[in-house]
This record gives C-alpha cells, sequence and structure tokens, in this order.
C-alpha cells in the first residue's frame, strides 16, 4: 500500500517564494502572497483530488501561473512549512513542469526538488469536499526571517576561519554584545516603539536603521542611523566618541580618509561599533570576505558581529540559494528557536553547525526513540549524528561522544541503510 500523503495547493508563483524560505511560518513569514487556508489559523491540504471548476481556478491568477501542489507525508505543523519536510511538488502537465523546472532564480534551484506529473489529483470529486479560502498573508512586519540570515552568515564566517571552535564560541560570552542578546533586542523591536530612556542610543539606532533601511548605500544608512540616534538623544549632549565615529565614517566614505583593518581588533574600544563599521562599509557578505582576506587583525567577535548586521539587511526568501543549500537543517532549527523565542537555545546549535559545517546535510532517520542526521563529509565518507541517547555506547570504536555537543556520532565510509542503522542503535 503506497503512503498516505497530504498536499498543500499553491500556484507556480507562491510556491517560489515559499521554497526559498526553507522554513516558512504562516503566523511570522512577511511575504506578500496569498495562501490556502482552511480557517484563519489552519492551511488547507487535502489526500485526495480537488475541484478544478472552484479551487485550483483560485489558485492561478493567470496562465502562466498555474497551480502547484506540495506533497508532504503528514500534516503541516504548527504553521511550518519546512524544505526537510517536502516529498516532492506535483504538476498537472509535463509543461508545466518543465516550465517550473527551467526557470532560472537565484533565491531557489528549482532541480533540487523531487517532482511528479499527476494530472488526476487536478479533477473534480465525484463528492463534496472541503473547500479552502485565498488569503492574504497580513503578518505584521518582523525580523524573524532577517535574523535567520544573520545566523546563516556566522556559519559563513566560520567557514572563512576554517572552523574554528574555539574563536566560534568566543562570540558566546555573557555580555551585552552576546548574539543571543543581540537577536533578543532585534525581536523586542518588533511591532514597539523605542524607549528613549535606553543608553545604548548609538547600538539601538544602527539596529533599527538596518532593519528599516538596509538596502540603502553606505550614504544613505549612514545618515539614517545618525538621523535615529539624533532622535533619541534628543535635547541631551550625546558622548563624544560617538560624534567622532560619525565622523569618521563620513570622512571614510568621501574618501577623504582610509579605513584601517588592522585597528578593528577585539581589543580596546566598542567591538560592537567597529562592526558597525564593516557593516556599513559592506553591500554584503562577499565584501566583509574581502576586508577579512585584507587584514588578519579583523577580531573574530568584530567579524562575526559584522556578519550578522549585514545578515539583518536582507530577508532570508530573498538570499540566493548558494548561500542556503548546505545549511538547511541549521536554518530550520533557527528559524523554529527564533519563532518559540527560546533564544537560550541558539549558542548549542550553532556550536552544533560549526562542528557539522564541513558536511552537507542529507536526511533525518528514525529508528525506535531516536532521530538520527546523516551527512555528507567532505573527506568522502558519511557522518551519523544522534541526540537524546543516554547512556556510553558499548562499543567504543564505534561511537564517539563529544563532551560539548553532549551527543554521539559515528563515521560511515558508505551511505548506510536502514538495517545498519538499527543494528547501531542495538549497541547502546
Amino acid at each position: 500500500m503506497s503512503e498516505m500523503m497530504y498536499y498543500f495547493p499553491t500556484n507556480r508563483e507562491e510556491v517560489l517564494s515559499i521554497l526559498a524560505s526553507v522554513s516558512f511560518n504562516f503566523k511570522t513569514t512577511p511575504l506578500h502572497i496569498q495562501v490556502a487556508m482552511a480557517s484563519k489559523v489552519t492551511p488547507y491540504q487535502f489526500s485526495e483530488s480537488i475541484d478544478i471548476n472552484n479551487e485550483v481556478i483560485a489558485l492561478s491568477t493567470n496562465e502562466r501561473n498555474f497551480p502547484v501542489l506540495i506533497a508532504f507525508s503528514n500534516k503541516i505543523k504548527k504553521s511550518q512549512i519546512n524544505f526537510s519536510e517536502i516529498h516532492y511538488l506535483v504538476f498537472r502537465t509535463e509543461q508545466e513542469k518543465d516550465d517550473f523546472r527551467f526557470r532560472a532564480v537565484s533565491e531557489f534551484d528549482t532541480e533540487c526538488i523531487n517532482w511528479v506529473v499527476r494530472p488526476e489529483l487536478f479533477q473534480p470529486l465525484q463528492k463534496n469536499h472541503q473547500k479552502f479560502t485565498r488569503k492574504d498573508l497580513e503578518n505584521a512586519p518582523n525580523y524573524h526571517s532577517r535574523i535567520i540570515s544573520g545566523l546563516l552568515n556566522l556559519r559563513h564566517v566560520a567557514s572563512w576561519k576554517g572552523f574554528d571552535a574555539v574563536a566560534f564560541d568566543q562570540l558566546f560570552q555573557k555580555d551585552e554584545l552576546s548574539i543571543q542578546l543581540l537577536i533578543q533586542l532585534v525581536l523586542d523591536l518588533t511591532g514597539s516603539e523605542i524607549d528613549n530612556k535606553l543608553s545604548e542610543h548609538l547600538m539601538m539606532a544602527i539596529i533599527q536603521s538596518i532593519l528599516e533601511h538596509g538596502k540603502l548605500n553606505s550614504v544613505g544608512l549612514l545618515q539614517k542611523i545618525n538621523d535615529k540616534w539624533s532622535e533619541l538623544w534628543g535635547a541631551d549632549v550625546p558622548p563624544q566618541d560617538e560624534v567622532i565615529w560619525f565622523k569618521y565614517l563620513t570622512s571614510i566614505i568621501n574618501s577623504t580618509q582610509v579605513l584601517n583593518l588592522d585597528k578593528l581588533t577585539d581589543d580596546g574600544g566598542s567591538v560592537f561599533l567597529r562592526a558597525a563599521t564593516l557593516m556599513i562599509m559592506s553591500d554584503d557578505l562577499n565584501v566583509l570576505k574581502n576586508f577579512s582576506d585584507q587584514s588578519s587583525r579583523i577580531g573574530t567577535k568584530v567579524l562575526y558581529l559584522a556578519a550578522f548586521l549585514i545578515g539583518l539587511k536582507t530577508s532570508l526568501h530573498r538570499r540566493s540559494w548558494q548561500d542556503k543549500k548546505n545549511a538547511i537543517a541549521l536554518i530550520e532549527e533557527c528559524a523554529g528557536i527564533v519563532d518559540s523565542k527560546k533564544i537560550s537555545k541558539l549558542a548549542r546549535l550553532l556550536k552544533n553547525s560549526l562542528y557539522l559545517a564541513q558536511a552537507i546535510w542529507l536526511k533525518s532517520v528514525q529508528v525506535e526513540t531516536y532521530k538520527l542526521d546523516i551527512y555528507h563529509m567532505k573527506q568522502r565518507y558519511y557522518r551519523i549524528y544522534a541526540e537524546g541517547i543516554k547512556t556510553q555506547g558499548t562499543s567504543v570504536d564505534v561511537w564517539n561522544y563529544d563532551r560539548t555537543l553532549k551527543a554521539y556520532y559515528v563515521d560511515w565510509v558508505n551511505i548506510p541503510n536502514i538495517d545498519e542503522l538499527e543494528t547501531l542503535i542495538s549497541l547502546i
């Protein structure tokens, strides 16, 4: 008997936005698209065919924006569509499938997902079927997707640094510059006004200006930061070192002074302002990497913070697929944490990601009560990674226990099948 599948109806344009988001949330993803909903809070899915006379027509705004179905083995949970949970896309005709496949977009690679052509899924039903309504997403502007974009940049910087776990860990010390608190600050800004009594006016002005005006060039972004900073200080006199920072950035942008990368260390001065300096002078992550290549003296924390701030400029669904394709599992986990606002979990998750950063995630397999993630390593072997195992494996030659991550992993020469994974679990 074939596996029961559940289908979410959408169309050619909207499915690209959903897929490009990697982890699409009906409640928090602020995309300007319509989605099929069974109720106000429940995404619509069906397990048979849909009424072509009513529902398929509602999916398409024009002939070229044809209907597409997203197939899952389970119902959508918590209003979240994760890329890794999608089995395949369904098309009505070979022509529509090819039109989708061969449309070049940078945000998503249409060749990286499976598809089938099943016109019968779009045929009328003999009996009444639950109808769905097309609803515009009315999510308030939020920065969840921007935060995920910033966290993804940390992964990229880690790769520049040769996956140095010690250097990466420096970022998560408990001070006012920790990524965790920065993320909480960004979340707190969502839908709320800045408290003018805050002492960290410049930090607040920088973050809010990135979120609201991140697409501006260096000149425009610095001006917006200055405007917000002046508004926050009001009639009070700002610190002289902040005034000097604005003058310094202005002189660099006007080419009357050269940006001295060797002075952007983690020692002395404000790490955050040095990171903001790099952010303002970097249109994207590629420019930041050029700066990193030019000077080995740029502080690790400065570099990571700058990468995170650059990530806040762009929503994840607008990032290139090249940036996202090797970090699907990380993106999905980060999205769940940011949406739940359980920010304390991020440090361990990002360390975990760094630990596996030299690998490409392939799939997750459930064996008994254990979830095993399988990665393809650059060294041409496979790594099976398991959390939630409380006891040391009986075969110490097989299982490796990482005390920092409190998890087990085992390296495999060939990709293991389910029988081999079950044998592996039986050793515990």
